[in-house]
């Protein structure tokens, strides 16, 4: 899959993102334009481009929204959020869990 940024959105200028994975996971430090990015492409059709090799509807971009290291009153080091993405990626790519959970619908 391709996309290409024909215009500016928020913090976010033009660019062209090539040969995008079916799972793609992005990153950055806060504020680096994650969330613009992609509110770009969910909401923003107009000056975003897209190639036909994969179809895809806007509203099946997956957001998560992460709490990042925590520090507890104990001062230990919680990672749940971690452990939650870690167990939906497991799932997301394990095509048996997608075809069952697909049939309890």
């Amino acid at each position: 899959m391709k996309i290409e940024v024909i215009d500016t959105f928020k913090s976010v200028g033009p660019f062209t993102w090539d040969n995008i994975p079916s799972l793609s996971i992005i990153t950055g430090l806060n504020g680096a334009g994650k969330s613009q990015l992609l509110e770009l492409i969910r909401t923003k059709p107009d000056i975003v481009q897209t190639d036909d090799s994969v179809i895809y509807k806007p509203e099946d971009i997956t957001f998560w929204n992460s709490e990042g290291g925590r520090f507890p009153n104990s001062h230990s080091f919680q990672i749940y959020d971690l452990v939650a993405f870690a167990a939906t990626i497991r799932d997301f790519t394990d095509p048996m869990k997608r075809f069952y959970k697909k049939k309890q619908k």
